[in-house]
């Protein structure tokens, strides 16, 4: 095609008619985007002059013939003009090297730099081979970045204009240090007061990031697309109110008679009272059964109301509270139109340029988001672009948090400190909801919890004796063969029966060791696809209706938002909280007038392999059963009380620091330092980093994005032949797939229900064993990438009708009972 005279940022053909978005006119766009983003936090300055400059670098002939040849179908090699590093020189050469501006100045040149430079990615400020992220942006291509920079102030912005906009930005990022980074990280020691400054720091370039991010696909998007990128509904008060008094009209239609009822009624009624309050971390306590999904729904939709929130996201850590409280919340609002489900899919797309797929990439731009523990930690830590970008979506939220004590302990530290800077910085209010609440304030890096709790000690105490429905009573040691015998003694007076084990691997032993009882028998487990499990919960359900002899074999899928209930329930030891969440599926609906049991069972013959999070686990509660045994008066008499689970969470946190080591709640990282310590002060990589000490910013945050995980190992999807699975998967081969991007995702939405989470080294196992066979979809790139990506599809004679998919473990291998959803 002709050379364009002018500078372009992108092209497209309409109809026959070449279209082209000029540079200026990108930069701008992307400008006034970001520092939407970003101006209720008062960091819009800052966030509008690295959208301004992000692509100056598009300003030279080179870009232009590279973009044109490109459009042209001409072979050019992917990223041989380099575009994102002449904003970066321009903001070190104008403010980092000026010695007339201060040192903090200097700091607030380095923060926009690093967002404009990090807009298509992450990098490293110091890397583990020591290099400086900066000086390599700085000295790469000087040539470049000043023909670049002199054409942009030629045709997009002046100097002196800059020079303005920089001037407001460091005042705007000046006062978020010395008026909430600096309070934020107040500590009398010296170390922890420096990593804690240094970490938010951190949080604030990932924030600036995320805008420039957000900015630039968004109007990239809306010109590709010919139309508006913002389809989603913007929250307003009116939209907030409609929602609140839909909420209540469905409260007070529930009935309101027993004490059980009344009390949830009142539940309801305190969360409401309470949205008056002011943005904070706040933890909502409620006994299990006490409708907690609601309360704390209607508490969000009133302080969204009340103080202009602009979403409301509900993060769940399990697949069956997500899939069970999205319903409740769907049928609350009763409007769809408002609400966006975020979790994994059974497609893994192959690496590539985020930029490639803008029109497809999900953003938080919904008033209720509906996601998992997941992907709200990727969102705060992961190095992926679509992760960073959502990051900004987190600011003037209600962030709900329930089960929060599944957070894995590796990354308290992380955790405390981020909702820290999305509650003091980001104007997020966070409510913690658990039956077990964890002592996070207790750890090095606290977290900053109010002292003011939505539901008061003493209401928590009433409320807690009207829910109270069983009993944990303590049944010593026993070996799996010998709990078949505790099973048949305890349907002697009880006509169901729950035994929960810590694997799929005991859970799956134990349904055969009780086969001969005259029972119905049920199993459920992670090894099971989601259609699976839901059928046999149907079965479940009807057959406790029907009040027939039941015993059912599970892992700790039913532990939590699954609403069930036994008349005995079995544990295996395992943390208090897991304990507890298991009382909850015994007497749950008052059945008996009496406290049911729940005996804790020591399994002397259990093989827990790698999971060593459930191990310390256990010896926390057996630490809390010795001491309760000498002196249950200490503990309320009651091993589910607050006393005990404090107890239970002091006794583990400070058996991780002795077994594991200090930095535990750090991420420790096998051979390297912690992911804390490179998003923080990066210690190791600073001491000798190239020209570190003339820089403030010292993070690796794309090394520490790459190595975060929520698990060591996550889970990749496999869909099973169960039921309309076969049908599902033979879809997947029809040609259309290929090619149809809506057909290929409405498949994927279906596979869903017909799919197990594997662990990657299984994964390759069964691959190896004939058990998986992987299907490419779509054709290749020119680089020999798959279009549309794969999924992994297992063999029919592999999944058990009765237990799901079927493995012979290696030894050592991992045997989780259940994984996060991401």
């Amino acid at each position: 095609m002709d050379i364009i005279e002018s500078y372009p940022a992108h092209i497209r053909e309409v109809n026959g008619d070449v279209k082209v978005q000029e540079s200026r006119d990108h930069c701008c766009k992307t400008a006034e985007y970001a520092r939407a983003d970003l101006q209720s936090i008062s960091l819009g300055n800052a966030a509008f002059l690295a959208g301004l400059l992000h692509d100056c670098g598009k300003f030279t002939d080179d870009f232009r013939k590279y973009i044109c040849s490109s459009y042209a179908g001409e072979k050019v090699r992917k990223g041989s003009v380099i575009h994102t590093f002449a904003g970066v020189y321009y903001m070190l050469r104008q403010y980092h090297e000026d010695p007339s501006n201060d040192m903090m100045s200097w700091l607030s040149a380095e923060m926009i730099a690093y967002a404009i430079g990090a807009h298509h990615g992450l990098f490293d400020c110091i890397d583990g081979e020591k290099k400086n992220g900066f000086v390599y942006r700085f000295t790469k291509q000087a040539p470049y970045e000043e023909e670049a920079i002199a054409a942009f102030l030629a045709d997009c912005e002046d100097r002196r204009t800059l020079d303005e906009l920089f001037r407001r930005a460091d005042r705007e990022i000046q006062a978020l240090i010395n008026t909430k980074l600096v309070s934020a990280a107040d500590n009398e020691n010296k170390q922890i007061f420096d990593q804690e400054l240094n970490f938010y720091l951190g949080m604030v370039a990932r924030l600036l990031s995320s805008a420039v991010m957000d900015g630039d696909r968004r109007d990239t998007a809306e010109f590709m697309n010919g139309s508006d990128f913002s389809v989603c509904v913007k929250a307003t008060s009116s939209i907030w109110r409609t929602c609140r008094i839909q909420v209540e009209s469905l409260l007070n239609s529930f009935p309101c008679e027993t004490a059980i009822q009344k009390a949830r009624r009142d539940i309801s009624e305190l969360c409401a009272d309470f949205a008056k309050e002011p943005g904070s971390i706040y933890r909502l306590n409620v006994p299990t059964g006490g409708g907690k999904t609601l309360s704390s729904l209607r508490y969000a939709l009133a302080h969204a109301e009340q103080y202009g929130k602009k979403r409301i996201i509900y993060v769940a850590p399990l697949i069956s509270i997500l899939d069970q409280n999205a319903q409740v919340i769907r049928g609350a609002i009763q409007d769809d139109s408002l609400i966006l489900e975020h979790h994994s899919n059974v497609v893994r797309s192959e690496e590539r340029d985020e930029s490639e797929r803008d029109l497809l990439a999900e953003t938080w731009d919904a008033p209720v988001i509906i996601t998992t523990m997941v992907q709200l930690l990727n969102t705060c830590f992961s190095a992926k672009t679509s992760c960073v970008r959502r990051f900004q979506s987190l600011c003037d939220s209600v962030i709900i948090l329930d089960e929060v004590q599944s957070l894995p302990e590796k990354m308290l530290s992380m955790f405390n400190l981020t909702m820290n800077f999305l509650s003091e910085v980001c104007h997020a209010t966070i409510i913690l909801c658990s039956a077990t609440q964890p002592c996070l304030e207790s750890l090095n890096h606290q977290l900053h919890v109010s002292e003011k709790t939505m539901i008061s000690k003493e209401q928590y105490d009433q409320f807690y004796s009207i829910f109270k429905r069983t009993e944990l009573i303590d049944k010593g040691n026993r070996a799996l063969e010998d709990i078949p015998e505790l099973i048949h003694d305890s349907l002697k007076y009880s006509r169901s029966v729950l035994v929960i084990c810590n694997t799929k691997k005991e859970a799956s032993r134990l349904f055969e060791l009780v086969k001969g009882m005259n029972v119905r028998r049920f199993h459920l487990s992670a090894s099971m696809c989601m259609a699976h499990r839901k059928k046999v919960l149907d079965n479940l359900y009807k057959a406790l209706d029907e009040e027939q002899k039941i015993v059912c074999i599970a892992t700790q899928v039913i532990e939590a938002g699954v609403d069930i209930s036994f008349g005995t329930v079995i544990r295996l030891t395992a943390g208090i909280d897991s304990i507890v969440q298991a009382a909850g599926r015994c007497n749950r609906n008052g059945e008996s007038d009496k406290p049911a049991p729940v005996y804790i069972v020591r399994c002397q013959d259990e093989k827990l392999g790698n999971l060593q999070e459930i191990k310390h686990a256990q010896d926390a509660a057996n630490q809390l059963l010795i001491s309760y045994k000498k002196r249950p008066e200490q503990f309320a008499g009651d091993l589910a009380s607050d006393e005990a689970v404090a107890y239970y969470y002091r006794s583990l946190y400070n058996l991780l620091k002795s077994d594991v080591g200090w930095n535990y709640f750090d991420y420790a990282v096998k051979n390297g330092p912690t992911i804390f310590d490179l998003l923080s002060e990066n210690n190791l990589y600073a001491a000798e980093g190239n020209d570190s000490q003339n820089y403030f910013l010292h993070q690796a945050f794309l090394t520490a994005g790459r190595q975060f995980e929520v698990y060591d190992s996550e889970g990749t999807s496999v869909i099973v032949p169960y039921g309309d699975g076969e049908e599902v998967i033979a879809e997947f081969f029809y040609s259309r797939a290929k090619y149809d991007i809506i057909y290929l995702k409405t498949l994927i939405d279906k596979a869903k229900e017909y799919s197990v989470s594997v662990y990657k080294d299984t994964i390759q196992k069964l691959i190896r064993n004939g058990g998986v066979i992987e299907v490419p979809l779509g054709d290749s790139d020119e680089k020999g990438k798959l279009i549309n990506g794969k999924i992994m599809v297992l063999r029919k004679e592999w999944y058990d009708s009765d237990t799901g998919w079927q493995a012979v473990p290696v030894e050592g291998e991992r045997d989780q009972c259940d994984i996060l959803i991401s």
